[in-house]
C-alpha cells in the first residue's frame, strides 16, 4: 500500500496510542520520545517493536534497525542490556541512564523476531515452527508496516543492525529490500553486524585454531592433530571431516579438554557471573548452551555428521564439545519485563498473558537453518550499493573474529586499506580492514560477543563513523 493513501489522522491517532508515558524504573529526566506495541508481519504474525526516537534530529537522522540472534532471542536484550538509552539494574526493578545510547546520534527500532520470541505472538494456534526463508519474509512485513505507521521516517537513511545469528536475518532482509527497491523503495544505506555468524564452515573450521591461540589446547594434542590430520597446514578443513575418523576423534577430544562451564565462551576473559544466579538464568545457560548445536546440525546439509540423526544422540555427542556458557544473570530482565506495571506501560494485552523469556527454548528447537553461509546474500545487498561494518570482539569463542576476518576476504573485493589500528580516546580500540564496495571488517580489542556492552565507548564511536560514511 501507498503510504501517501493512508488517512493522516489514523497514522497520528495509531503512533500516539503507543507511546510510552511513563516507563517504571527510569528515575532520570529523558530528551525523547518512545513508543512501544505491534507491527504486522503477515502470515497471522504480530512483532512486538520498542521504538526510541533519537537524541538529536529526528527529521534528518538515521532509522535503525536493531536485532538481536539465537536464533530466538529477543532484540529487547540489546536495548536493555547493551546499546539502549536505558539499562536495567541487577535488581530487575530499575533503570540507569546509558551515556553510550546508539540513540545519540539515530532513532532506533528494536524488533522481537520471530514470532512467539518474547512479547510477539500470532492469531492463531501456537505452532513455533519457522526457519530463515520465512522469517526474512516477516521481519520485511514488519519493517513496512513500521514505516506505514512512522511515514516520516521514510526518508530518513535507513540501517540494518544486529549481532550474532542476526547476521543471517540482517543479511537476507537487506538482500531482500534491494531485490524489491523499484515496488518498495527504502533508503538502505549500510548494514553492521557484530561477531556474526556469516559462515558455518568457517566458523566450524576457526573454532580450534581461535582455541589455541587462547591457551585452551593441549600442544601435544595440538601438534599431533596438525601433523596427523592437517598436514601441518594452517586453515585445515575440519568442517568435511568423517565424523568417524580418527582425525574427529583427535578433533572432539582437544574440544571436549578446552571446555569448561566456569569458562565465559562469549567473553573469554570476563568472570562466569551466572553460575551463582537464579533457577530461571541456569535454565537459559542451557539454552545457550546449545546454542552451536544447532549450527553445527546444519552440517547434515553436507553429510558430514549425517549419523548423528536423533536430536538426544546428537546432543549427548557434541554438547560437551560445543557447549556455549552465556554466564549472564537473565534474571533482571526478565522480572523487569514481567512486572504488571511494566506490560501495561508498554502495551501489552493484558488478555494474552504473556510470560516474557529472553530465549524461549521451544521457538529456539523449533527453528530451521536454511543456509550455511551469508556469501550470496551478502553479495547481493553490496551490489545494491549498501555498505557493510562486520565489527567482532576479539576475545568471544562462541563466534570468534576470524569468522569476520575471512569471510570478508572470501567476498573477494580489492583490498583498499590493509589491516591497521584505530584509536579512541588516544587508545587502540581495534584493527580494521577496508574492502572496495564499502565493506570494512575489524576488531574491538578486549570485546566479548555483545560489544555495546562490553566496550560501549568504542560501540558508540565505531557507530557513528560508520553512519557518517567515514573511516575508523
Amino acid at each position: 500500500m501507498d503510504i501517501s493513501l493512508i488517512n493522516p489522522i489514523f497514522l497520528i491517532f495509531s503512533k500516539m496510542s503507543d507511546e510510552i508515558i511513563s516507563l517504571p524504573g527510569v528515575n532520570f529526566t529523558l530528551n525523547f520520545k518512545h513508543y512501544s506495541g505491534y507491527l504486522d508481519a503477515g502470515n497471522d504474525s504480530l512483532f512486538f517493536y520498542w521504538f526510541v526516537e533519537s537524541q538529536g534530529n529526528t527529521k534528518i537522522d538515521p532509522l535503525v534497525l536493531w536485532l538481536n540472534g539465537g536464533p530466538g532471542c529477543s532484540s529487547l536484550g540489546g536495548l536493555f542490556n547493551e546499546l539502549g538509552p536505558y539499562l536495567i539494574n541487577k535488581d530487575g526493578k530499575t533503570l540507569r541512564q546509558n551515556p553510550y545510547s546508539w540513540n545519540k546520534y539515530a532513532s532506533i527500532l528494536f524488533l522481537e523476531s520471530p514470532a512467539w520470541v518474547g512479547f510477539s505472538y500470532k492469531n492463531i494456534p501456537k505452532n513455533v515452527t519457522t526457519g530463515d526463508d520465512e522469517v526474512v519474509v516477516a521481519n520485511y512485513a514488519a519493517l513496512k508496516d513500521f514505516l506505514k505507521k512512522y511515514p516520516s521516517f521514510k526518508a530518513n537513511p535507513l540501517f540494518l543492525t544486529g549481532e550474532s545469528y542476526a547476521s543471517t536475518y540482517l543479511s537476507m532482509l537487506a538482500s531482500k529490500i534491494v531485490d524489491n527497491m523499484n515496488e518498495t523503495p527504502l533508503n538502505l544505506k549500510g548494514v553492521a553486524i557484530g561477531n556474526g555468524v556469516m559462515s558455518y564452515i568457517i566458523l566450524q573450521n576457526t573454532l580450534l585454531d581461535y582455541n589455541y591461540g587462547h591457551g585452551l589446547i593441549d600442544e601435544q594434542l595440538w601438534n599431533k592433530f596438525k601433523v596427523n590430520c592437517c598436514k601441518c597446514v594452517d586453515g585445515c578443513d575440519v568442517f568435511h571431516f568423517d565424523p568417524n575418523s580418527t582425525c574427529t576423534k583427535q578433533l572432539n577430544i582437544m574440544l571436549n579438554n578446552s571446555n569448561n562451564e566456569l569458562l565465559n565462551a562469549y567473553d573469554y576473559y570476563s568472570d562466569c557471573e551466572g553460575l551463582n544466579t537464579t533457577t530461571t538464568s541456569k535454565k537459559h545457560r542451557n539454552t545457550q548452551q546449545s546454542l552451536l548445536l544447532k549450527k553445527l546440525r546444519s552440517n547434515a546439509l553436507l553429510n558430514t555428521f549425517a549419523k548423528l540423526n536423533k536430536e538426544d544422540d546428537f546432543q549427548s555427542n557434541f554438547r560437551t564439545k560445543f557447549g556455549v556458557l552465556a554466564c549472564a544473570d537473565l534474571f533482571p530482565l526478565e522480572s523487569y519485563l514481567n512486572m504488571p506495571e511494566v506490560q501495561k506501560a508498554i502495551h501489552i494485552p493484558s488478555t494474552k498473558k504473556i510470560k516474557w523469556e529472553q530465549c524461549p527454548d521451544d521457538v529456539y528447537d523449533e527453528y530451521y537453518i536454511d543456509y550455511l553461509d551469508m556469501f550470496n546474500f551478502t553479495k547481493n545487498y553490496l551490489n545494491g550499493n549498501v555498505r557493510l561494518l562486520l565489527y567482532y570482539g576479539d576475545i568471544d569463542g562462541v563466534c570468534n573474529f576470524l569468522i569476520g576476518q575471512k569471510f570478508s576476504r572470501q567476498l573477494g573485493f580489492n583490498l583498499k586499506t590493509p589491516k591497521q589500528a584505530w584509536i579512541v580516546d588516544k587508545q587502540i580500540a581495534g584493527f580494521k580492514t577496508e574492502y572496495d564496495r564499502g565493506v570494512t571488517f575489524t576488531t574491538i580489542r578486549g570485546g566479548g560477543h555483545y560489544v555495546p556492552q562490553t566496550n560501549p565507548k568504542e560501540a558508540l564511536y565505531m557507530f557513528k563513523q560508520f553512519l557518517d560514511n567515514k573511516p575508523l
